[in-house]
């Protein structure tokens, strides 16, 4: 087989790309020429669920719509719900890491009724659950407020802030990790 190398290099990294004579398949590999231990240890503790949050933030929510297959054939049902994009702020030292999660009213919820079943006491509260018109703007905007008034209290206990249950809702299916 024939392999071609081609190397194109920037400031930050060298990407190669190799190619394999009429295979499909290309494999491609970034090597980063200046590597930062310290920024990857960070990314890593974000990834493993080992960076305490100190900020959350919601920036926006997404209408989602959710099509549910029926059985014996019949019509396929659709459903939409709203999506919480969150940003999320924590200190690696030395640095901080900043991060987003999309995270669903009902996750909400659940991680109060886990830190509740883990013996957390005085959780603070989340807007009302409501059965039927969850994705109108009015209740939307209820439950950015509600939510931004739970994590900010659950932030503020350490003992919450730094157990398991929590930073596995922070991290995890973390999207856009910066670390600065």
């Amino acid at each position: 087989m024939d392999i071609n190398n081609r190397t194109s290099s920037s400031d930050t990294r060298r990407t190669k790309v190799l190619r394999r004579g009429s295979s499909t398949s290309s494999m491609i590999d970034i090597l980063e020429n200046e590597r930062d231990p310290l920024k990857e240890r960070a990314m890593k503790a974000i990834l493993s669920h080992q960076c305490y949050p100190h900020s959350i933030k919601i920036s926006h929510s997404l209408k989602m719509l959710e099509e549910k297959a029926s059985f014996f054939g019949g019509k396929k049902k659709s459903s939409s719900f709203t999506t919480y994009v969150l940003n999320v702020s924590g200190l690696e030292r030395p640095f901080e890491a900043t991060w987003s999660i999309r995270r669903r009213f009902s996750d909400f919820r659940y991680l109060k009724s886990n830190l509740k079943a883990a013996g957390f006491k005085n959780l603070p509260s989340l807007p009302r659950r409501r059965l039927a018109g969850s994705t109108a703007a009015v209740v939307i905007e209820e439950r950015k407020k509600g939510i931004t008034l739970f994590v900010d209290k659950l932030i503020d206990n350490r003992n919450i802030r730094e157990s398991d249950i929590f930073l596995k809702f922070v991290s995890t299916d973390a999207m856009d990790i910066n670390v600065v």
